[in-house]
Order: C-alpha cells, then sequence, then structure tokens
C-alpha cells in the first residue's frame, strides 16, 4: 500500500537541514512517526498506535483556527505542539500515578502548558518557544514558589517537578 504525503495532516515540521526528517503524522485517527532519508527518498514508519488522551487533545489543537477563543487568540504552532509532545512523552516515562493527574491548557499567545493542579500544590510546564520550557511549582501549603525559564527539553524535566509530584501524591496516599 502506497500512502501519499498528502494524506497525512502533518503534526510536527521537518527539519530542513537534518539528513534524516523526521514526522508526527496522523493518516486516518491513528499517529505516526515517520522517518524520511532525503537522500535515498525511502520513508519507514514506526509507533504507528492510538494516541492517549492528552496527545489527542493536544493534537486537537493543531485544527483550532484564528479567533478560536472569541478573544483573538492564535491557533498554536505546529513547532510548540511538537515541543508540548516531546514534553509529555519525557512524562509519559515517568511514574504512571504522574500522568494520571496531567492536564493540558492552551493560550490565546501560542503557548501551551502541561500542568497538575492539587489543593495544596500547582506544578506547570510551559511550552512556548520550540525546544524549550519553563516550569513553576507553587507549594501552597508551605507558601513558597519556584521555577525556572528555558529549560532545554533534551535535558528532560527538572528534578524538582517529580520530588514535588512524589512528595504531594504520597503524602494525600498517606493521609
Amino acid at each position: 500500500m502506497s500512502i501519499t504525503a498528502t494524506a497525512f495532516d502533518l503534526i510536527s515540521e521537518p527539519k530542513g537541514n537534518a539528513a534524516l526528517e523526521q514526522y508526527h503524522v496522523n493518516y486516518r485517527d491513528t499517529y505516526i512517526t515517520a522517518t524520511h532519508n532525503p537522500s535515498t527518498v525511502s520513508t519507514s514508519y514506526i509507533n504507528a498506535s492510538e494516541p492517549s488522551p492528552l496527545e489527542a487533545e493536544l493534537f486537537s489543537y493543531l485544527n483550532l483556527e484564528n479567533n478560536w477563543d472569541g478573544y483573538g487568540a492564535v491557533p498554536p504552532e505546529h513547532s510548540i505542539v511538537s515541543s508540548a509532545q516531546k514534553v509529555l512523552a519525557l512524562i509519559n516515562k515517568s511514574d504512571a500515578v504522574f500522568k494520571e493527574h496531567l492536564k493540558l491548557m492552551l493560550s490565546g499567545d501560542n503557548e501551551i502548558s502541561l500542568y497538575w493542579d492539587f489543593p495544596d500544590l500547582y506544578i506547570e510546564l510551559s511550552v512556548d518557544e520550540v525546544g524549550f520550557f519553563s516550569y513553576l511549582i507553587n507549594d501552597k501549603l508551605n507558601k513558597y514558589t519556584l521555577g525556572e525559564d528555558d529549560c532545554h527539553i533534551k535535558y528532560g524535566i527538572p528534578s524538582d517537578v517529580y520530588l514535588y509530584l512524589d512528595k504531594y501524591l504520597k503524602a494525600s496516599i498517606a493521609a
């Protein structure tokens, strides 16, 4: 079976200068990672699977039109959705209980946030620049806030995020 490029909804834009270009595509509601080698004009497809509910919500942002919120919001760029997908993939490699409480939020200015909101703890990872995210941890119980801007995705999620989640969730279970 041959699938032409027009059959895909592009999820992330390829890196044109790379020897291998990587695409995340949606074909008939199945999300596929495709790697294309322009020098040999060959394409391989991996990870064909149904998206998780969070991935489906994230990918749905690509279907938004200008003024999607009625206040002049612009839809997120493909590259921001792709970066948010990479942050989500990092979280998906962590403890399942962390994923269970994770939510998504979209702002009208091309920013996607992944967050946890508990009575005594709020943590947000905001993707607003390709390949980077910022994080905020608000420990409401101890009235302590910390965070950092411009964290490169390649270095992963900061350990403080997991430490606070682990501490809070263990305390919740024990209570």
